[in-house]
């Protein structure tokens, strides 16, 4: 049997907008087949289809480059096509071509109707064949480049410059070295323009005060003007304009709607500053689109371009509101519909083999997947795709990172600092008071009871790992946290009341038994917020706590060390402010949302759109069932006992550092005091280098392992710089190899990011949280334990 085609066609012209249900209609006829292939014709069904602005004037019955669309006739627009059979030699079946398909499911191209796909550069994504690399790049490269030929320094002003070809036109102007001010209707999509784009300022024309702005921000007047609007913005372009200024004319978004447009007032300008005012087709340059594709590949490739596509999905079904919202201006950057994804497979024509019940079969798995306990996310915005706006999105990540960062970074700042508070407190008499070491039978000091005080902490996290995990998916996250972190800072005040190294043992295992829950909550928190292009840069922010608050504690410490007399030793103040500190945050934790879904911070709109944009990483949000088949699929996965490796191995060198640093300074003849400052180098190490990493993670893709490697070298040749110089009184050239130790901050970060990133299902993503830190806390015990049970001169030297 043939396929159905489902086409939209016109119903009526319209005299001013577009009406939904009227002027268009739809209608279902049999799909073209091979059989109506002529020699160079191809067969293609549409992949995405282009809305844009021109497609109005194409419902006017008036002259122009293009006859106007026929009553009953398929709506016209440009699309991205995947080949299903041909006629050509130049196009083989499962190419993507660039065509005018018009708005149907399936199409037949005749030649000079479509592009090959060999004339596109290395195209990944087929939405760009339409969009930077199609009409919309191409029109922006031509009336830029050709026509407006900005210079640098020039004043350039682009209206409707967060629409397609604005934003990109407003780009090439900026990397040829022009000052450019973009037009655009909110608040938003001007931040976008400047914080996103890169524009030098961007003007909001339904601001009250935009005549007053816009002459003030062009009083040096405009050497370039690319109107995509016309209007009154296009008389006040005039207006400020200066002498032999260049005027592109691309759109009149502004007039298309109406039976009556409004011309310029200024036009006595064009003659008075002999302004040159050009309209053009970009139909007519397509001998120029091979070197039009070149640069823009370019610059895309320099960082200095950027493409934004605003997806609408739902098909033909959707195309018709999409073009009545283009109008409205809801879209930022490129708006195109999705009729098909091309990670489906091709429609099977009629003359080809079919197999019904596997079709059937394959429709029917990802019911079954949905069914098996479904995701908050899907109980929120269905199983079905929505359209988002990119600029409404990237609102709704700053919102999450107000929160969500601050937070996470003094949660997981207090977790280092309490941890590693053992390493200054010992310093500050608590050895003696507790009798953490003894004299040995040999006549030196024994320090394992102090080794044992600092690997039990890391036994109470493996301990409380797996059940904290447990409680933070099962219950809500804000609670679990609140509560347990409210006991961790009970727990930590409680050391103050320890008096022998008995009770400090118990201390430390239910301490870490209790923190466990911050850094597989934090990691958990992140992979189900953030997509994973963004995770890299947020787990390295509050991961890089670890060199903030060993730079913040060491202060602390260095000002309790200037404590004299009191009821308590200087060690006791230290624990009680860790719990105060601690206790106040516990009671910040129960404002921490479960998920995007319930995110208190987003309005009703941005928490949908927080969680629809995830759904492209299908990675999942956040599910409070268990799922032992996400269990099984972990345990499975080689990848896990990888970054268990890597991570326990990362953190045996770390393990000494974090619990005897100032210890270990001070075998290299350095006093108590001065012991603690030199913690201030290797925590500013360790701070920008997770940082460093994160960003250059989220940048650029495929570079986390060589980062990883990267990161490693400065810590080897720390260690061989204490291995090999000598130890005298005040000796610097250990001090700065310790110092650079801290280049682990940046390894373990990315080894974080490696484990979480592409990890979908919450029960998965918690159980790899979960190992990761066993695997931390493991390496911990194991460099605890290799360097404690050794006379104090000698740990640094084991450890090296």
């Amino acid at each position: 049997m043939p396929l159905d085609n489902l086409q939209v066609v016109l119903n009526e012209r319209p005299k001013d907008a577009i009406i939904p249900g009227t002027t268009f209609r739809q209608q279902v006829t049999p799909a073209p087949t091979e059989a109506d292939l002529k020699d160079g014709d191809i067969l293609v069904e549409v992949l995405y289809l282009s809305l844009d602005p021109a497609m109005r004037g194409w419902l006017n019955n008036d002259r122009s480059y293009l006859p106007p669309v026929q009553i009953g006739a398929v709506m016209r627009a440009t699309g991205a096509c995947r080949v299903l059979a041909s006629k050509s030699p130049n196009v083989k079946p499962g190419d993507i071509v660039s065509g005018l398909p018009g708005w149907q499911q399936y199409a037949v191209l005749r030649p000079g109707a479509y592009e090959p796909q060999s004339n596109f550069p290395d195209v990944q994504d087929p939405k760009n064949i339409i969009a930077m690399y199609g009409l919309t790049g191409m029109t922006a490269w031509v009336g830029m480049t050709q026509i407006g030929d900005p210079k640098p320094g020039e004043l350039v002003v682009v209206s409707g410059a967060a629409g397609a070809t604005g934003s990109v036109a407003g780009q090439l102007a900026k990397a040829r070295g022009a000052r450019v001010i973009g037009i655009a209707g909110g608040d938003d999509k001007c931040k976008w323009l400047v914080d996103e784009l890169g524009f030098d300022q961007a003007l909001n024309y339904k601001d009250p005060d935009f005549k007053a702005k816009f002459l003030e921000a062009t009083k040096d007047h405009i050497d370039v003007y690319f109107d995509n609007v016309g209007g009154e913005i296009l008389d006040l372009s005039l207006r400020q304009a200066k002498e032999f200024s260049r005027f592109v004319m691309c759109g009149a978004i502004s007039q298309y709607n109406t039976s009556e447009p409004i011309g310029p007032r200024y036009i006595t300008r064009i003659i008075q500053m002999r302004i040159k005012m050009q309209g053009f087709i970009v139909f007519d340059h397509v001998k120029q689109y091979p070197e039009a594709r070149a640069e823009l590949a370019k610059l895309l490739g320099e960082g200095k371009l950027k493409t934004s596509i605003h997806l609408l999905k739902g098909g033909l079904k959707v195309a018709e509101q999409g073009l009545v919202d283009l109008y409205k201006g809801v879209n930022t950057g490129k708006l195109i519909v999705e009729l098909k994804n091309p990670d489906e497979s091709p429609a099977k024509l009629p003359l080809m083999a079919r197999s019904e019940s596997g079709d059937k079969g394959a429709a029917a798995a990802p019911t079954a997947a949905a069914n098996n306990g479904q995701d908050d996310a899907l109980a929120m915005v269905g199983e079905q795709s929505h359209a988002i706006d990119p600029v409404v999105a990237a609102r709704v990540v700053r919102k999450i990172d107000y929160f969500l960062i601050p937070t996470m970074v003094l949660g997981y700042g207090l977790v280092y600092y309490d941890k590693a508070i053992l390493g200054s407190a010992v310093l500050f008499g608590m050895t003696t008071d507790l009798d953490l070491a003894v004299p040995s039978a040999h006549g030196k000091l024994d320090t394992r009871r102090l080794s044992w005080a600092t690997s039990l902490f890391y036994f109470g996290m493996l301990a409380g790992l797996y059940p904290m995990t447990f409680a933070l998916q099962r219950f809500a996250v804000g609670r679990v946290l609140g509560l347990v972190v409210v006991l961790w800072a009970l727990v930590c005040m409680l050391t103050a009341a320890v008096t022998s190294w008995r009770g400090l043992f118990a201390q430390r295992f239910f301490l870490g038994f209790v923190e466990s829950v911050i850094p597989t909550g934090f990691m958990t928190i992140v992979a189900g917020y953030y997509t994973q292009r963004e995770q890299s840069l947020r787990q390295g922010w509050w991961f890089s706590s670890t060199g903030l608050f060993t730079m913040i504690g060491g202060a602390l410490n260095y000002g309790f060390a200037q404590v004299r007399g009191g009821g308590l030793a200087r060690w006791q103040y230290i624990y009680l402010l860790a719990g105060s500190l601690t206790f106040a945050f516990g009671l910040l934790c129960f404002a921490v949302p479960s998920s995007p879904v319930s995110a208190w911070f987003l309005t009703k709109e941005e928490r949908f759109v927080a969680v629809e944009r995830l759904r492209a990483g299908q990675t999942g949000v956040r599910c409070t069932k268990f799922k032992p088949s996400q269990l099984r699929e972990a345990a499975l996965d080689a990848k896990t006992y990888l970054i268990f490796i890597m991570m326990a191995s990362c953190y045996t060198m770390n393990g000494a550092v974090s619990g005897f640093g100032p210890l270990i300074v001070s075998t290299f003849g350095w006093d108590t005091l001065q012991s603690i400052l030199l913690q201030f180098p290797l925590a500013g190490i360790c701070f920008f280098v997770i940082l460093g990493v994160g960003h250059l993670g989220g940048r650029f893709t495929n570079i986390r392992v060589f980062l990883l490697v990267g990161t490693c070298l400065p810590v080897i040749a720390g260690c061989a710089l204490i291995w090999k110089s000598a130890w005298t009184h005040h000796a610097a050239a250990p001090v700065v190899g310790y110092s650079l130790t801290g280049f682990f901050g940046g390894t373990a970060s990315l080894i974080i990011t490696l484990g979480m990133a592409n990890v979908a299902g919450h029960t998965k993503k918690s159980f790899m949280a979960a190992t990761i830190f066993v695997a931390y806390c493991v390496g911990n015990i194991v460099g605890r334990s290799w360097c404690g049970p050794r006379p104090r001169a000698s740990i640094t030297r084991r450890c090296g």
